[in-house]
């Protein structure tokens, strides 16, 4: 963090620097947000530390939004910020609406939910490390490394829709009510929307970096 830390010293003033740890927090909540989507699958499973964590990066993102309107931030970051704390945020607005999905309807057939339950755990897995690449990447100072961790980001993306295709697929080839078929469709939408978001991360932050150092 010595080099980040530097960087930060010498391009930011002290209201673009907590901006970017408040960044940093968001991802955090993200992860353990997402550590918790797979405990729903328990016969207790309840959606209350979920919604805590949603609360906590909806009011990181509005100490953001204050900061950036507080007329502190350089004119040419303001709409880069913005769209990044929005995007941001909604990485766990999704995860805590895929937990709600989750929550919402459980499918009788002991195979299909099997089949959910895996899917879900295996979206997880990948979104997990997703967001670590993310929490990595907003530590550096390097826009090279930062392009190669943002490159790795993309690939996660693709086999998230990888995942959602197979999702679909498997929704339209079995015989199932349409809450299940839509069930279904709504748990895939919504683990590739996370890894959506958490690229749309990626490309904010190399946007936000390079308007500073070009």
């Amino acid at each position: 963090m010595k080099l980040f830390d530097s960087f930060v010293n010498k391009f930011f003033n002290s209201e673009e620097k907590t901006i970017v740890e408040k960044f940093i927090e968001i991802v955090k909540i993200g992860i353990k947000t997402n550590e918790k989507i797979p405990k729903l699958f328990d016969s207790n499973a309840s959606i209350d530390e979920i919604r805590k964590l949603e609360r906590q990066s909806d009011r990181k993102a509005f100490e953001i939004y204050n900061i950036i309107i507080s007329g502190a931030i350089a004119p040419n970051l303001i709409d880069i910020l913005l769209e990044f704390v929005n995007i941001e945020d909604n990485i766990i607005d999704t995860l805590y609406n895929l937990a709600r999905e989750i929550l919402r309807y459980k499918v009788k057939n002991i195979e299909i939910q099997k089949y959910i339950k895996d899917s879900v755990l295996q979206g997880t897995v990948l979104i997990g490390k997703t967001l670590l690449l993310l929490h990595e990447m907003e530590k550096l100072d390097d826009l090279y490394a930062i392009k190669k961790i943002r490159a790795k980001i993309q690939k996660n993306e693709q086999l998230g829709d990888k995942l959602k295709d197979s999702i679909f697929d498997f929704a339209y080839e079995q015989k199932v009510d349409f809450k299940t078929f839509y069930h279904l469709l709504e748990i895939g939408h919504k683990l590739d929307d996370v890894l959506d978001s958490c690229e749309d991360s990626s490309d904010a932050f190399m946007t936000f970096m390079s308007s500073l150092v070009t």
